[in-house]
């Protein structure tokens, strides 16, 4: 995955919030997303002055990359997606894939 693609989807992600609050959830091999917790922290710090949500809203964008040897557990993950947000738009940046969700609350 290039650094480059990393930056775009979260430059797409800011952008597409068009300031609204939002939430992110990723998924990428070997499952603990690291590079992006920091990619959102310095750039949401350094360029948007603001950061992801911790707390549940509507507005939810979901990242992943592929996992080619372990399909099985993305798959799982796309699957839990589907119950918690229905996708609005989605971006591929390279193996990269952005999706803005409208999160699903449950009664």
């Amino acid at each position: 995955i290039a650094y480059s693609n990393q930056l775009a989807a979260i430059d797409w992600i800011y952008n597409f919030s068009n300031g609204r609050d939002f939430n992110v959830d990723e998924y990428v091999p070997p499952v603990i997303p690291y590079a992006y917790q920091y990619l959102f922290e310095w750039l949401g710090t350094q360029k948007y002055q603001r950061l992801p949500l911790d707390k549940n809203i509507p507005l939810l964008y979901t990242l992943y990359e592929a996992d080619p040897d372990h399909p099985e557990r993305l798959q799982a993950w796309l699957d839990r997606q589907k119950g918690i947000g229905t996708v609005l738009k989605e971006q591929r940046f390279g193996g990269i894939v952005v999706q803005e969700r409208q999160r699903i609350f449950k009664k």
